[in-house]
């Protein structure tokens, strides 16, 4: 069992023992040495704590769009900010002016996603990695059977967003502008995916944008 797998099981968050996501991300940090980490979506803070205890003394900011401020130490501190809206989300900055580590647990809606990270990758340190988790929502159908992020065919969901930028193919999105989407594109090492269930993308996904 990993380090991180471990300390995840004994702080309680679903990262380890429902998601099954920490020994794909211990594969990206455990060479970081007090990184300043940033996670969008606080829920019950068992994931801050889980960063704080694997880290040590690293700065682990939370952001949420209610108070949680009841959930910070010495080295967590958090802050109120509507994830939807990206000039709430660059009050991250107040706090680090760059972070070697970002991980959106935040809404899961699409648009949130892609425009989150179309916000904050700029500010994610060179050699710095982005997790965009639970992208399974990219792939969750109505009872229809059409995807709820994609009714039309020329919609990009998340996970087509990353596949995308990994795969150099040109696209459009409303939530990302084409600066912003060819910053990413040239900024970025390799993307890779996750998924706890092989050959199933509906249920607990993840991703590692890893920055150059």
């Amino acid at each position: 069992m990993s380090k991180l797998t471990q300390i995840g099981l004994n702080c309680g968050t679903d990262k380890a023992y429902w998601h099954k996501y920490t020994p794909f991300y211990e594969k990206y940090v455990s060479n970081y040495v007090n990184p300043n980490l940033l996670e969008i979506g606080v829920a019950n803070g068992a994931s801050l704590k889980m960063w704080e205890q694997y880290f040590g003394t690293s700065t682990i900011v939370g952001v949420d769009i209610i108070d949680k401020r009841g959930f910070e130490t010495q080295n967590i501190k958090t802050l109120i900010a509507d994830q939807s809206k990206p000039e709430e989300l660059l009050k991250c900055l107040d706090i680090c002016k760059e972070y070697e580590i970002m991980v959106d647990d935040g809404s899961h809606i699409i648009g949130h996603q892609i425009s989150s990270m179309a916000t904050l990758f700029p500010y994610l340190k060179s050699g710095g990695v982005y997790f965009l988790e639970d992208l399974h929502t990219s792939f969750w159908k109505n009872e229809e059977g059409v995807k709820y992020a994609n009714p039309n065919k020329d919609a990009v969901t998340a996970y087509d967003f990353l596949y995308n930028i990994s795969n150099n193919i040109q696209f459009e999105t409303p939530h990302a502008t084409a600066e912003q989407i060819q910053y990413i594109r040239d900024n970025t090492v390799r993307i890779e995916f996750f998924s706890r269930m092989e050959n199933d993308f509906n249920d607990s996904v993840t991703s590692a944008i890893l920055k150059k």
